[in-house]
């Protein structure tokens, strides 16, 4: 038997009151042993286990539930949870699941940084790159080696953004993929596609039209042979 003293209200004044805690039996191990607060449940050996279970309020009662392992969401490996409300086996899993979560959000959020500070974000990276460059070559050649469909889409997005200012495909449906001189399709031939600068700098990005490969040949003055 064990004396407490607790606070109660009563006619809107704050009394102490000693409540008498007896004996009772563990929901866990079922031995008798002495309760130190008025919820208590379990003994202290039993709660001492992490792996047993954990305390949780359930409505307005405070009981001990029996923690049963899971199935990390993010890696698949099953777990013994600490927590009612676990969902990943460790710290490194639950970091993972959240960034892709919020990929969209930090994708936009560092595509707008990298407007606002583009020498800055253009100063880091050459220090990164020339902090150890044999390292950054060889990442960047396996990436290369893994994602070749990447690889090719990336050359083509910069090679568009260099010579058309991003506005090679816009120019193609816009002319319906028809020839401005001859009227050719030119998705009938392979790489007969070509946009050309009509004033011949590659720095304007306004005055371009579709030609095909024979008439863009014919305005450069090159020889169709020759490039085949």
């Amino acid at each position: 038997m064990k004396i407490i003293y607790s606070t109660v209200v009563k006619d809107g004044r704050k009394i102490r009151k000693a409540i008498i805690l007896e004996k009772r039996k563990c929901e866990v191990c079922g031995q008798e042993y002495q309760p130190s607060r008025q919820d208590s449940i379990i003994c202290k050996d039993c709660s001492g286990k992490r792996n047993q279970g954990v305390y949780a309020k359930v409505g307005k009662v405070r009981r001990w539930l029996i923690l049963r392992s899971k199935l990390c969401e993010e890696c698949g490996c099953e777990f013994q949870p600490k927590k009612r409300d676990s969902r990943y086996c460790s710290r490194a899993c639950g970091k993972k699941a959240e960034s892709k979560r919020n990929a969209d959000k930090y994708s936009a959020r560092g595509k707008k940084w990298y407007q606002d500070n583009l020498e800055e974000a253009k100063t880091k990276r050459k220090e990164r790159y020339w902090s150890d460059p044999e390292k950054y070559r060889k990442d960047s050649n396996d990436w290369r080696k893994n994602n070749v469909d990447k690889d090719k889409e990336c050359q083509a997005r910069s090679k568009d953004n260099a010579i058309h200012g991003g506005r090679r495909k816009e120019i193609l449906e816009k002319s319906n993929y028809v020839c401005s001189s001859c009227g050719k399709d030119t998705r009938k031939a392979w790489r007969d596609s070509c946009v050309h600068h009509e004033t011949f700098n590659s720095t304007d990005q306004d005055n371009q039209v579709l030609l095909c490969r024979s008439c863009h040949a014919k305005v450069h003055g090159l020889n169709l042979k020759n490039k085949v």
